[in-house]
């Protein structure tokens, strides 16, 4: 979260009214998804993908590239994972909920709110993504396959 952080400060502190437009239209993509199928056991790729753009759209404005290329490569890594641990049943709060306060909080340009909202929506899905990873298949080859270590091997490729 330390590299993320980092970018949305900057962002949100040197971000002009283009971003803020990116921003908002990001967050207009993600608002026009509904999520009210009590069908879904998972959320709609198009929700992932609009969720992915309001995120990057809240860092486009940082000006430190070193920053923004690693933080690409660890979301990547993340957003792997996101669409296929996390079933729609589980979300609560509603992400679009909070999307709509990381919103407000960047347009305000309170850096403090905003990292913190974030942080706390990485740690929800962090402790889901544990959770579901504990209740699947997958926990129990995890406690049967240990590395040199004997520590329990983690391999999600």
């Amino acid at each position: 979260m330390g590299i993320e952080a980092l970018c949305i400060e900057r962002s949100v502190k040197v971000g002009d009214a283009r971003w803020e437009s990116r921003l908002v239209e990001a967050y207009e993509h993600i608002e026009a998804i509904p999520l009210t199928d009590h069908g879904l056991q998972y959320l709609p790729a198009n929700y992932a993908t609009a969720h992915a753009a309001f995120e990057t759209a809240l860092i486009s404005a940082c000006d430190n590239p070193w920053l923004l290329k690693l933080r690409s490569s660890l979301s990547a890594q993340t957003q792997r994972y996101k669409q296929i641990c996390l079933p729609a049943a589980t979300i609560t709060p509603n992400p679009t909920q909070i999307a709509k306060s990381v919103l407000e909080a960047a347009v305000a340009r309170d850096v403090t709110q905003t990292i913190a909202l974030v942080t706390k929506s990485f740690r929800i899905n962090a402790s889901r993504f544990v959770k579901a990873l504990e209740m699947s298949e997958g926990a129990r080859f995890l406690d049967e396959v240990p590395d040199a270590s004997g520590m329990p091997a983690v391999n999600f490729l």
